[in-house]
Formats: C-alpha cells, sequence, structure tokens
C-alpha cells in the first residue's frame, strides 16, 4: 500500500498523512490521517521518494505511528538524496490506527516538489489483503444518506453512489470491517456503515456497522460479501436522530480467491478529450494530469495480471488505458469502445522492479465527444 501527495505543504515542523491515500493533505491533527487495520499482521520495508531533494544542509525524516506512537519504522532524507527506506518490521492489529509523521527538521518542504510513498503488509492470516480508508478530516454529513470510498480517502460525500464506486478485478470475500468516530453519535442518535453493492441489482450488504449513541469504534467481524470479478461497492452512511459532527476512518479485509495476490484501485478521475492523460495505478478520487511524474505511484517488485475498468458515462468514442512501467507502455490495457462503460484485460504477467514508477496512460483513439470518469482496478502479485 502506499500514496502520493503532490506537495509538501509545512515549511517546518510536523504533520501527517495517511498510510493508503491520494492527493490528501498533510495535516497538523493526525486524527485526521488515521486509517483503522482491520486485521493482525506486520508492516515493513518503507519506502519514501521526493521529486528533487530537499538541498544540502536540510533533512526530513517521516515515520509510521501506531496509535499516536512511533514505530521503528522510520527513514531520515537529506541533503541531495531523493529516497530513503527501512526494512524494520511493525507488529500491528485489528483496530489499530496507522498514520505517517513527517517532519522537515530544517529547510522548506515545498522544495522536495512531489512525494510518494509505500510499505508492505504480511497478514498474520495468509491472504489477507487490507482496504483502508477515511474522509480526511472532514465531517460526515449529520441527515440524510451518504457515499463515500470502501478504500482510499475523501473529503466529501455524496447521494450518488456510482461517484465512489470501486471495481473489483478479482472474485474474492470482504471482511472483518472495523471503524473508528472521532466523536460518537450523542444521546438519541446512531450512525451507520454498509459495504455496498453499486450494480443496478445491488443495495446494502450485510456487512455493516452500528455506532450507538455512545460509541466511538465498532466492527462486524462476522458477516461476509462475496465480490465477483468486475463487482462495483462503495459506502453507504446512514443515521437516526441528530448525531454529533464527526470523521470517520475504517478499514475491512478483502481475501481474493487468486492466492498470493491483492488489488490496488483507482477511483473517479476524470478523463479528458483531445489530450493524453496520466492516473496513478492507486488513489482515490484523483485527477488525471497531462504531466506523468505528477501521477507517479512507486512500487515494489510487483506482477500485473488484470485490469477491470467502468466508466460512469459513455464517452463518444473510443479510450485505450495502458499500464506504464517507468514512463513505457506495458502489454496490460484496456480498450472502452462507445457506447460501452466495462472493460477488461485479463491473464497478462508484467512484472515490475522495486521502485519502478507506474501509471495509467489514457490515449482517445477516435473522437470522443465528451468527458468521462472511470474507476480501475488492477490484480497484483508480489513477486
Amino acid at each position: 500500500m502506499g500514496g502520493t501527495e503532490n506537495l509538501l505543504p509545512f515549511g517546518s515542523g510536523t504533520e501527517y498523512q495517511m498510510l493508503g491515500a491520494y492527493e490528501q493533505d498533510w495535516t497538523v491533527t493526525e486524527a485526521e490521517s488515521y486509517q483503522i487495520m482491520p486485521t493482525s499482521g506486520t508492516l515493513k520495508n518503507f519506502n519514501f521518494y521526493f521529486e528533487n531533494a530537499i538541498g544540502i544542509g536540510n533533512s526530513a525524516s517521516f515515520t509510521i505511528r501506531k496509535n499516536e506512537s512511533d514505530t521503528d519504522l522510520s527513514i531520515l532524507i537529506s541533503n541531495a538524496e531523493t529516497s530513503g527506506s527501512d526494512s524494520d518490521t511493525v507488529s500491528v492489529s485489528a483496530g489499530d490506527k496507522i498514520t505517517i509523521e513527517g517532519t522537515i527538521n530544517s529547510g522548506y518542504g515545498i522544495h522536495i516538489g512531489n512525494t510518494y510513498w509505500n510499505v508492505e503488509f504480511t497478514p498474520t492470516i495468509v491472504n489477507e489483503t487490507i482496504l483502508l480508508g477515511g474522509n480526511g478530516g472532514k465531517d460526515m454529513a449529520v441527515s440524510g444518506e451518504y457515499f463515500y470510498l470502501v478504500n482510499g480517502a475523501d473529503t466529501f460525500g455524496t447521494a450518488d453512489a456510482s461517484y465512489f464506486e470501486i471495481v473489483f478485478p478479482v472474485s474474492g470475500t470482504i471482511k472483518k470491517f472495523y471503524a473508528w468516530l472521532e466523536n460518537s453519535p450523542g444521546v438519541g442518535a446512531t450512525r451507520t456503515v454498509d459495504v455496498y453493492d453499486t450494480s443496478p441489482s445491488g443495495g446494502d450488504t450485510d456487512l455493516d456497522i452500528t455506532f450507538g449513541a455512545s460509541d466511538t469504534t465498532s466492527n462486524n467481524t462476522s458477516d461476509t460479501v462475496t465480490v465477483s470479478a468486475g463487482d462495483t461497492f462503495a459506502l453507504h452512511y446512514g443515521n437516526t436522530g441528530s448525531p454529533t459532527a464527526s470523521m470517520i476512518s475504517f478499514g475491512c479485509v478483502f481475501i481474493p480467491d487468486t492466492s498470493g495476490s491483492f488489488c490496488t484501485f483507482v477511483t473517479n478521475p476524470t478523463i479528458s478529450i483531445d489530450e493524453t492523460r496520466y492516473v496513478p495505478i492507486s488513489g482515490a478520487n484523483v485527477s488525471s494530469d497531462s504531466v506523468e511524474l505528477d501521477r507517479y505511484t512507486y512500487c515494489p517488485a510487483l506482477t500485473f495480471t488484470d485490469m477491470y475498468m467502468t466508466a460512469y458515462q459513455a464517452s463518444g468514442g473510443t479510450f485505450t488505458f495502458t499500464l506504464r512501467d517507468d514512463g513505457v507502455d506495458t502489454a496490460l490495457e484496456c480498450t472502452l469502445v462507445d457506447p460501452a462503460t466495462v472493460a477488461n484485460d485479463t491473464g497478462e504477467s508484467v512484472s515490475v522492479a522495486a521502485g519502478s514508477a507506474c501509471t495509467i496512460e489514457s490515449v482517445e483513439t477516435s473522437a470522443a465527444t465528451d468527458d468521462f470518469q472511470i474507476s480501475i482496478g488492477l490484480l497484483v502479485h508480489k513477486t
């Protein structure tokens, strides 16, 4: 898992970031960056990258924290260096709150440019993978029903489930749903969170959580959701009464039916017509960009085999979406031909080396009439 942020906004001092996020602002309030572990395991092989060196005589440090305490996973990047790594291990348990702490020790963070990071999670129970999310410091709605992301960070919700759906590139099972609230709902109020099937015949699943009036933590470890390749899901939030304003963070387990694999998800980038655009291989509610390095995801050694995608509306043309490795096209690609809104490419074997910068490139191959939004799921294997 990992993330990217275009800039380190702080000049000096300490701020916090989500472990799995894209374009999520660094913040001085650590709770805004919480993500909740849904199962036990080990974090290891922490890597951090800068677009530009921080400069001679300057340094920055980055530490993975558990329940607001430093762990042994910590990196110092200084002078002309543009990356750092730490191979220490940290044990985590279900319900732990995980963040990244960043400190500019000297120098000015904005000179670093884009920042990228990744860390490896090894589960205690073989084949469990984790989906982590949160609403990044913005309060949940206090009335009505809204949808958010199952995986990744976003600061708002909408009443349109398709806006936040992720598409699974493999069959499997979602289970072990854990969540945390900044504030309990309060007297006479409750909050509910459901894993929601966004297909036309879908709806709320049995994998749900209820926060009672005084609850700030809750979990569901008994119910499961069966997933087929190409299925799409979001989170459905509801409430009763007038709950107290609150942030939320959460995590759940996904067990792919393909042993030894995991998924990355790209949610809701707008693809513009008449130009080549790039998106990261993992990110929530991201924007596409014409500059590829602004959408890099730095990877450990991996093999990509399958890509599934959905479009929220037809484009009127034809687009090809290609996984790229250090600026070079690979064999894994999907072609979306109007009026189709789904596509996939399966059974490929694209291996990338540790430290590779990966993106997904969108190329318009026949004239389109409308910008459109997409969701992509990639099936990945650690090598």
